[in-house]
């Protein structure tokens, strides 16, 4: 449409007298090629104007001529009337031109209409694409005041399918309001009944498990519109009656144990041998438990006792087993708790004993019953003693062969309390002869403690100072063989890291690609040893290389065969490339290259004969 409203004023241009005649009447025409040429001479009308400045020729204007150059009264006809179609033309365009304008400006109104519609289609369009896109999950982690009861809700869900309690429980109290004309009041229905029957589903197995106090807490907080109200509310008052009960028989159960009463605690729990409630069940169970291991105890403290007898003193070298007994009685006893002054008691009696062992001289019966006894609750007499008894123990052993920590310390410790026992004290003598081995061991741990931490650093310079620390273990030293261990370590990680040094090296070289760099990189990967781990990975590099060097020869040789050949020296051509032998990367272009030249050379003695 926008076309056909601009050819209604395309002008249609006249010839001769017809545009003359018709100058000042509007002319329609459908002729695009004419329009053009109207449009061609009004720019050039224009320009002269403008650009040039020149007052278009007038008739008005006289121009003086000698006779024998004007023209005849014919060709003064003719300039006059080419004149005056100028002149029309020129007018004809200037009427075209504000035709023109006014078009545009007709079209101005439908373009904006048409901008207004295309506008609101598209504001349509991505209204509906907005609509119709599935909304982004909401952030659980970043709920607040004014979040929507769906984000919420898509919340609780998510929440409650951990199966916790605790997120049951929330997410009932968060769908509890929401009852008639809710917008959400369906799909809370449908959770509040599965929500419920859960919740219920763990309080009886909290029940079952004895813990009827959050047992209860779970059926109070399900609300009175969940179909399950009913039964969690029977089961709450059920699980009350059964706590008071059970509250009640518990303490009469532990008034009887505690006075050893065992039929009248076992007549007491007999009624609910047979209950079909599940929680009188395991809490049959758990008395049941209960007052055998009471009774049980009681017996054990009981023989404890009896072999021991009265008279302590009699009893030395029993007391520290004694001791050890009672500590394995079950800690939530009344025989254990009643124990507890029979083993102050003991310990006191222990004590004194190897006080007077060391005294008498009798060091490993002091030794013995010392080791029974708490370090801290021991003279310092008896502690170091345990001392010497410890650095003893450390000089019959074999040193560890991989040594740790714990080693480490306990030498240290243990020099550390050898040490302080003065020249006056009765150990002194027996203890000198055992620092020495100690201290050679403590010695051969702290430089290979050193040498690891060099080791760790894992570089190659490194490495051979760290062996070189780890040598100074000699063959007489206690800890040499785990010397040995780390020098063979490190020394098989000093080969490695050299031969991949050489393989590195190697591997930059022929990545140049020359003969000179080639030969060097098979001269780096050839240092790598027979037997090494990287050997087999050199040797495939380095026959790669060679024949890639094969190629650089045999490449050179044919380029200048082809030279020769090119200058139609085919003999010496042939003769060069039959340098290439069989075997050789490029033997076979090599003899195809020769039957040519020699066809091209026999072909050219034929020609010249």
């Amino acid at each position: 449409m926008a076309h056909k409203a601009i050819d209604r004023f395309r002008p249609q241009l006249a010839t001769g007298h017809q545009a003359a005649s018709e100058s000042h009447s509007p002319v329609e025409s459908a002729d695009p090629e004419a329009t053009l040429v109207g449009l061609e001479a009004s720019e050039v009308a224009n320009q002269s104007d403008t650009d040039l400045g020149d007052p278009e020729p007038s008739s008005s204007v006289d121009v003086v001529t000698p006779k024998e150059l004007e023209p005849p009264a014919d060709d003064m006809d003719l300039s006059i009337e080419a004149e005056t179609q100028k002149q029309t033309t020129a007018e004809l365009f200037a009427q075209v031109t504000s035709k023109l304008k006014q078009g545009a400006k007709a079209l101005g109104t439908p373009l904006v209409w048409l901008g207004v519609v295309a506008f609101c289609g598209g504001t349509g369009v991505a209204a509906i694409s907005w609509l119709t896109d599935v909304p982004p999950n909401p952030n659980c982690q970043q709920l607040w005041f004014f979040s929507s009861d769906a984000e919420r809700l898509f919340c609780a869900e998510q929440a409650v399918r951990s199966g916790s309690a605790s997120s049951l429980v929330a997410g009932l109290k968060l769908i509890e309001p929401w009852q008639d004309n809710h917008t959400l009041e369906k799909p809370a229905q449908r959770l509040m009944r599965d929500w419920s029957k859960n919740t219920l589903a763990i309080a009886r197995q909290k029940a079952g498990q004895n813990n009827l106090k959050q047992a209860i807490y779970l059926v109070s907080k399900i609300p009175a519109s969940s179909p399950f109200y009913k039964n969690a509310q029977q089961a709450e008052n059920r699980w009350r009656k059964s706590q008071i009960k059970g509250t009640a028989l518990e303490a009469s159960i532990e008034n009887v144990l505690k006075k050893q009463e065992w039929q009248k605690s076992e007549a007491l729990i007999l009624p609910f041998a047979n209950q079909q409630d599940e929680y009188w069940q395991q809490q049959f169970i758990r008395m049941q438990e209960r007052i055998m291991t009471e009774r049980l105890s009681y017996n054990q403290l009981q023989a404890i006792r009896t072999d021991l007898g009265t008279d302590l003193t009699k009893a030395a070298g029993k007391l520290g087993s004694a001791i050890a007994a009672v500590e394995q009685l079950p800690p939530k006893t009344y025989a254990r708790a009643s124990a507890e002054e029979d083993v102050i008691r003991w310990r006191k009696a222990l004590t004194e004993s190897a006080a007077r062992q060391l005294e008498q001289g009798n060091l490993t019966e002091a030794i013995a019953q010392a080791k029974w006894l708490p370090v801290q609750s021991l003279s310092p007499d008896l502690q170091n003693l345990i001392e010497f008894d410890q650095a003893t123990q450390l000089n019959r052993q074999m040193p560890a062969a991989i040594p740790t920590e714990e080693n480490f310390w306990q030498l240290i410790s243990t020099l550390a309390a050898l040490r302080q026992i003065q020249p006056s004290h009765s150990l002194y003598a027996a203890v000198q002869p055992k620092i020495s081995p100690l201290e050679e061991r403590l010695q051969d741990l702290t430089q290979l403690r050193l040498a690891k931490f060099v080791a760790e650093v894992r570089s190659l310079p490194l490495l051979p100072f760290a062996i070189q620390i780890a040598q100074g273990v000699t063959p007489t030293r206690p800890h040499r063989l785990y010397a040995q261990t780390l020098i063979s370590v490190w020394q098989q990680d000093t080969q490695q890291m050299g031969d991949r040094a050489n393989i590195i090296a190697a591997e930059r070289f022929a990545s140049l690609g020359t003969t000179p760099a080639l030969t060097r990189a098979i001269a780096y990967a050839s240092q790598v040893p027979l037997g090494r781990p990287l050997r087999p990975t050199a040797q495939a590099a380095v026959f790669d290389w060679k024949q890639r060097l094969l190629d650089l020869e045999d490449q050179a040789i044919l380029n200048q065969a082809q030279k020769l050949a090119t200058a139609k020296q085919y003999t010496q051509a042939i003769q060069l490339a039959n340098k290439i032998g069989e075997g050789r990367p490029l033997y076979n272009s090599a003899q195809t290259l020769v039957q040519q030249w020699s066809l091209t050379e026999s072909d050219h003695s034929i020609k010249e004969q």
